[in-house]
């Protein structure tokens, strides 16, 4: 590991800072589908959109955490998973996979820093094709290959 940090130092040029702005958050809330099911705290993409008020409070909440991580509320990175059945097939419980709900206001934070994060692998020729949970549109991974 200590090989793979000291290669990775080697090739970073350049860190930009990673500011939290009102412009930022509003560009990644815009791009969130409406009515997606929220996580526990039960708000709608929809209300993100439409509230400005609410989006400049989630930019400042966004940029008291990066101040200081202590402020990361507990419940916030916390999903509500539901079981939804695959099939009409009610009886067999393998018809029921587990679906996981975040919070709409995590998943924004996310994709903040997930297009910050990107920027910067690209910028400084360390981004893998294979992470695609950073790549913009993709909203999970699918594995290549299984483990027999």
């Amino acid at each position: 590991m200590e090989e793979i940090r000291r290669q990775l130092n080697e090739k970073v040029n350049q860190v930009n800072e990673f500011n939290i702005t009102f412009e930022k958050v509003k560009k990644e809330v815009v791009k969130r589908k409406g009515w997606r099911a929220p996580g526990i705290e039960r708000i709608q993409n929809y209300w993100w959109k439409k509230l400005e008020p609410a989006q400049k409070a989630l930019t400042r909440a966004f940029t008291k955490i990066k101040k200081d991580k202590t402020n990361i509320p507990t419940w916030w990175p916390t999903g509500r998973t539901v079981l939804l059945p695959k099939t009409k097939n009610l009886e067999d419980e393998k018809n029921y996979p587990p679906i996981t709900c975040l919070n709409t206001s995590y998943k924004i934070m996310t994709g903040v820093v997930a297009k910050y994060m990107r920027k910067h692998t690209m910028e400084n020729e360390i981004w893998d094709d294979g992470q695609l949970g950073a790549v913009e549109g993709v909203l999970g991974t699918v594995s290549c290959c299984s483990i027999l």
